[in-house]
């Protein structure tokens, strides 16, 4: 199996999170590696042009995303931020 970088080279690859996801209008968390679940919501919002989330794996704690400003989408469970608005609540 070829590595990413050698498939396609013209790609920019990086192992810092923040930088990787700097001025994204989503980001995708497709992985259940346990590092992943130590980001810091907060820090992470300060470089994303939009703090919108989709966590594919659910393996991230969706109640400090949101405490944190991020829309959160957890693909397997409810959606809790319109179950809020649809009780007049803030998502």
């Amino acid at each position: 199996m070829r590595r990413p970088s050698t498939a396609h080279p013209a790609l920019a690859y990086t192992l810092d999170v923040p930088k990787a996801c700097e001025d994204a209008d989503l980001v995708l968390h497709l992985t259940r590696w346990p590092e992943y679940g130590r980001i810091d919501p907060a820090g992470l919002a300060a470089v994303v042009h939009e703090p919108l989330l989709l966590d594919a794996r659910g393996g991230l704690d969706e109640p400090s995303w949101r405490a944190a400003g991020w829309s959160v989408h957890a693909l397997g469970r409810p959606d809790r931020s319109a179950a809020v608005s649809a009780r007049g609540g803030a998502s």
